[in-house]
């Protein structure tokens, strides 16, 4: 497995992903993005790595909050050099809409 992140601001991202036996590599494609990093992980059973266990649940509204937060701060951070700011606020509205988007997601989860 091979992706691409970006250092700032995913840190402790980063980390889990060493965490879990990720190693930093050459590029697999051109990312036009300044602070970004490559990533890869051998798939193979037989190896010693820490296994990834990845749990499903359903929505929780005590969720909302933090989702919405690391839905805005995605936005804006992988999305800056290809929109504009009043692109990526009408996109991801920091503050103005919050409640009546986290209301939305209620609603349809």
């Amino acid at each position: 497995m091979v992706f691409d992140t970006i250092t700032h601001p995913l840190k402790a991202a980063i980390s889990l992903y060493h965490k879990y036996g990720f190693e930093e590599c050459s590029a697999n494609y051109n990312n036009p993005m300044d602070d970004v990093i490559y990533m890869k992980r051998l798939i193979n059973n037989n190896l010693s790595l820490p296994k990834i266990k990845m749990y499903l649940r359903s929505y929780n509204p005590s969720d909302r909050v933090t989702l919405y937060e690391l839905f805005v701060d995605t936005v804006h951070a992988v999305n800056a050099k290809d929109y504009s700011k009043a692109q990526l606020d009408a996109w991801a509205p920091r503050e103005s809409s919050r409640e009546s988007i986290l209301d939305s997601w209620n609603a349809s989860f």
